[in-house]
């Protein structure tokens, strides 16, 4: 069976399946990850927590889908998904590179937040909500002023030092159709997200940024029952709370008992980095404006530190 190699927040990936979002890799680089096909148990042995979708115990997770695969991330080194009759390609990249690889960075302590990220050329900003909220939105709002990409779904962080800083990972943005019909000059669509909805990904490895980056600003998105746009820079135990809060797939944290081993992240991020919340009115689609008002604010803010 052919072997694919990527490099995807900061480690190596050995894959028996093809992804045409992530970043190659040399095949001579010695892998961190493999991901591979085979048959994967319908459940573990005497699982530590049983949730929505999963089972856990301290170093395996099994990922149950029904209709896409059931998929065994184990030891933060081994994704083995073995899929259901039927199941599409595209669905099984994008269990794969979501729920998949968030478990298993939680499995190796590292850091995966629900956020979009960006590099202005100045500073990476990471940009966090939950699904519909916008945030792939005003990802593609900074991409049309000429930044560039980090992440559209996971923001993956590791220290250096003290200092946060964001891992780059895959070249698809995911577009509702109105987003994308704004833009006149968008990356051309992969394939539909889910059959039946407006749902699209793009194509954005030209906009992929390459390289990780030191992670300045937070931003919080979400909607609110007020008629404009408002924000809240979020300090001491609320800025703790609302990070955690925030974690892809936090559900897998507490079924793991990991906790603590990304409590030194979460806490150098709270220190560290300012985070804003952005509360959004319900029907508000103005992304280009607020990606220009976060950009104000970036250079306002950095002027003051300088």
């Amino acid at each position: 069976m052919t072997l694919h190699f990527y490099r995807v927040y900061g480690l190596c990936i050995e894959s028996q399946f093809p992804f045409s979002e992530l970043p190659g890799a040399d095949p001579a680089s010695s892998p961190d990850v493999s991901i591979k096909l085979g048959e994967v148990p319908a459940e573990l042995p005497a699982p530590r927590v049983t949730g929505y979708k999963f089972e856990a115990i301290p170093d395996q997770i099994l990922l149950k889908t029904y209709s896409m695969a059931n998929i065994l991330i184990s030891g933060g080194r081994e994704i083995c998904v073995q899929p259901h009759p039927g199941a599409r390609e595209n669905d099984l990249r994008l269990l794969l590179t979501g729920w998949a690889m968030g478990a298993l960075l939680l499995q190796r302590g590292i850091l995966p937040l629900h956020a979009s990220s960006v590099f202005t050329g100045r500073e990476t900003l990471a940009l966090c909500a939950v699904q519909g909220t916008g945030k792939s939105s005003l990802a593609a709002a900074f991409l049309r002023r000429g930044c560039q990409l980090m992440d559209d779904d996971l923001t993956v962080i590791t220290l250096q030092g003290e200092k946060p800083w964001v891992s780059p990972g895959c070249s698809e943005l995911k577009l509702w159709e109105p987003a994308i019909s704004s833009w006149t000059d968008h990356p051309p669509i992969a394939w539909q997200v889910r059959p039946g909805q407006a749902k699209y990904a793009l194509n954005a490895r030209p906009f992929l940024h390459t390289r990780p980056e030191r992670l300045d600003r937070i931003f919080i998105l979400e909607r609110s029952g007020e008629h404009s746009l408002q924000s809240l820079q979020l300090n001491g135990q609320e800025k703790l709370r609302t990070l955690i809060k925030h974690i892809y797939s936090y559900r897998f944290v507490k079924a793991m008992g990991s906790q603590a081993v990304l409590f030194p992240t979460l806490l150098a991020l709270s220190k560290s980095i300012p985070v804003v919340k952005l509360y959004l009115p319900v029907d508000y689609s103005q992304f280009d404006d607020l990606a220009m008002w976060i950009s104000i604010h970036e250079l306002k803010n950095s002027s003051q530190e300088h």
